[in-house]
């Protein structure tokens, strides 16, 4: 079966790069669900904003995250790593949005469990995740 990145009430992007942000955001922007879209600069700053949504505003508590891998302060792996070891958030579906093609982070994504691994930049057909994945089978 496969799930639509549309189908969520709120996507957390954690993304450093101000160009793949925008992006996701012009993508989103097209399909009317801006208003969805939650940003973090990286794997700190989105743990920060995942306890704060948690503590004080769970209605924007997200449904999904989008996260690149390589980023300061906390990669995507060790914030993976943090959100499967946490009781309160390894619930959430997890795509991985990277510029990395290589062999090891997709394997290393699998072991995470992962939604989808997307190659950037984000595409329209992206949109539709998980069994429509090349790369996760």
């Amino acid at each position: 079966m496969s799930v639509s990145v549309l189908d969520f009430p709120n996507i957390l992007l954690v993304e450093d790069d101000d160009i793949d942000r925008e992006c996701v955001v012009r993508l989103f922007e097209k399909h009317k669900i801006i208003d969805r879209l939650l940003f973090a600069h990286d794997g700190c700053d989105a743990i920060l904003k995942l306890s704060k949504y948690q503590a004080k505003n769970k209605e924007r508590f997200p449904g999904l995250i989008m996260l690149d891998i390589n980023m300061p302060k906390i990669n995507g792996f060790d914030f993976l790593k943090y959100c499967r070891e946490n009781d309160n958030l390894r619930h959430i579906p997890i795509v991985i949005l990277t510029t990395s093609d290589r062999k090891k982070d997709i394997e290393q994504a699998k072991q995470f469990a992962v939604l989808d691994y997307i190659v950037k930049p984000l595409e329209e057909k992206h949109l539709s995740l998980a069994s429509d994945s090349k790369i996760m089978q």
